[in-house]
């Protein structure tokens, strides 16, 4: 029994560490090369329509998979 609740309690650890690792990268904009603040139009929610500025399609991969949005 207390096997299991070992086991039980390294994989909540590593669950753990893995969540706060991720919100940490995607979170720190200091090492991106090209950063741009952008705003939606409406406060609704739903499907946003933005337009991608030039001097970030300038830096950008051509099929822009390279962008990333957050919150």
């Amino acid at each position: 029994m207390k096997r299991l609740a070992l086991i039980v309690a390294l994989l909540l650890v590593a669950a753990v560490s893995a969540l706060v690792i991720s919100v940490f990268a995607q979170a720190a904009t200091s090492p991106w090369a090209y950063f741009v603040m952008v705003t939606p139009g409406s406060q609704a929610a739903g499907i946003y329509d933005l337009t991608v500025p030039l001097e970030v399609m300038d830096k950008a991969r051509e099929d822009l998979a390279d962008l990333r949005l957050y919150d």
